[in-house]
């Protein structure tokens, strides 16, 4: 069981070892040794699931925004709660950023264009 899970969990945050998973927890990666002998506590597992749930909410997210105009600098995003479309321009270099993370989905993409995020993230909420 506790395997299945380790596993589930290192994918999910796309690292090789249960350390790792326990850091993107919040915990010391000391705390990875207690799990595997006596397994995860309710709080660990909670912490887990709603990590899970985050990223389903953001995923769900981007699925409102496209690039409009081909790759012409354009981010249409549309508001369910009044089926308004807004338009965005971004910089090339965002949009640049933004194709690669969809394309590699890297981890690293997103911390080297932290400045760029915000700028997304204010777009979209």
């Amino acid at each position: 069981m506790n395997k299945n899970l380790f596993d589930e969990m290192k994918k999910f945050f796309n690292v090789t070892s249960l350390e790792d998973v326990a850091e993107k927890l919040g915990y010391s990666r000391k705390t990875a040794r207690t799990w595997r002998t006596t397994g995860v506590t309710k709080n660990v597992l909670a912490k887990f699931e709603k990590a899970k749930a985050d990223k389903k909410k953001d995923d769900e997210a981007f699925d409102e925004l496209f690039f409009g105009g081909g790759i012409g600098g354009i981010l249409v995003r549309y508001d369910r709660e009044d089926n308004t479309q807004h338009n965005y321009t971004l910089s090339p270099e965002l949009v640049d950023f933004i194709l690669l993370y969809i394309d590699y989905g890297n981890k690293a993409l997103l911390e080297k264009f932290t400045q760029d995020l915000k700028q997304i993230e204010n777009l979209i909420k």
